[in-house]
């Protein structure tokens, strides 16, 4: 077993080599100077008051603030621009750059704060706002009371046909813009505006897996065929995966006999397994050698055959019912398609590792 986890674990330090890239985009510098080159890419989520930027692939990148440039975007995605407001724990003065979801009379911006979401509305006459929602420890206890209903309707005070179901209106960039969209249209009919904002891009990957490893006498098959949903903007490296999944398992191992000084028996177990997973996957690093981390809930159907040494009689018993998964691995990329895949999980019981190749079909 430890030449086994010894393959296993030597992609990775391959790993440590492994780089995010940059995407073709733009800086707008403060005089409305606009700059086409490459962009650092960066989650949504992480995005705050500097970006990485150069004018070619491999040149060396330069940082740029809030302080440098007014705005940044990648071409065809989203435009990010420098927003100010104030702070409500401290009242103090922020600045960050902000993803642009509405133009009009109300400009809507939305950014991400230590996993909780913001919108920054901005009017004509550069009056800020800072709008947020309830915020709701685990065990269900409202903290701080959020204030976006309450802004909304400050703002649409004239425009009665459509603050009648802000009670209902949900905490969502998609709701958020489309009111603001609306109130525009209802304040300033005559003047352009519009929903600028690009949706989050989302990603299936369909791949098939197959893979093995002996262990003298015994061994572990592993295939599956995998449906891998990833929203790239929000979490590069989170996944839900959903797909079919068998495996096979042999193991051999040894029962004390029940006479004094009789020799202990071999067992042989036959263990198969047929599945329906349902997981969360998290990559741990980027690039293209990827350990990864997997957990989750499975429908499973079991087939355990056991054969004794000291008898002819076999017992045989299948269960179905729902499996919990965990499973450890590396991600290898051999060109586009074509991955090398090492996996070790826990589904009904613990695998052995399995070293295999994968395919990605979409």
């Amino acid at each position: 077993m430890r030449k086994g986890l010894l393959l296993i674990f030597a992609f990775f330090p391959l790993a440590l080599f492994s780089q995010s890239g940059f995407a073709p985009g733009f800086i707008i510098k403060a005089a409305e100077d606009t700059v086409r080159g490459y962009i650092d890419e960066i989650t949504e989520k992480k995005i705050n008051d500097k970006i990485h930027f150069t004018k070619a692939q491999g040149n060396p990148a330069v940082a740029l603030s809030i302080n440098d440039i007014t705005a940044f975007g990648y071409t065809g995605g989203n435009v990010y621009y420098k927003v100010r407001y104030i702070e409500p724990a401290a009242f103090a003065i922020k600045e960050r750059f902000a993803k642009k979801l509405v133009e009009g009379y109300y400009r809507l911006y939305n950014f991400w704060e230590a996993e909780k979401q913001y919108f920054v509305v901005n009017t004509y006459e550069d009056s800020t706002y800072l709008l947020y929602d309830d915020d709701i420890s685990a065990s269900g206890i409202v903290s701080e009371k959020g204030n976006f209903r309450n802004r909304l309707l400050f703002f649409s005070i004239n425009c009665d046909s459509i603050k009648q179901g802000i009670e209902r209106l949900d905490y969502t960039q998609a709701r958020i813009a489309e009111y603001v969209h609306q109130l525009n249209r209802c304040i300033l009919p005559s003047e352009q505006n519009a929903v600028v904002y690009k949706k989050d891009k989302t990603f299936l990957n369909i791949y098939g897996y197959t893979g093995a490893i002996p262990w003298g006498s015994q061994y572990e098959f592993a295939g599956r065929i995998i449906a891998r949903l990833s929203i790239p903007s929000l979490d590069k490296n989170t996944f839900l995966n959903v797909g079919i999944s068998y495996m096979a398992n042999k193991k051999n191992y040894t029962v004390p006999s029940l006479y004094l000084g009789s020799p202990p028996h071999f067992n042989i177990d036959y263990r198969s397994i047929f599945s329906v997973p349902l997981t969360i996957q998290y990559n741990l690093l980027q690039g293209k050698v990827r350990p990864y981390v997997e957990a989750g809930l499975s429908i499973v159907y079991l087939d355990a055959t056991t054969e004794y040494t000291y008898s002819p009689a076999k017992t045989h018993d299948t269960r179905f019912g729902i499996g919990f998964i965990v499973a450890a691995g590396v991600e290898g990329n051999i060109t586009h398609r074509l991955m090398i895949k090492a996996d070790w999980r826990y589904e009904l019981f613990l695998h052995y590792p399995t070293l295999g190749i994968g395919y990605i079909f979409k």
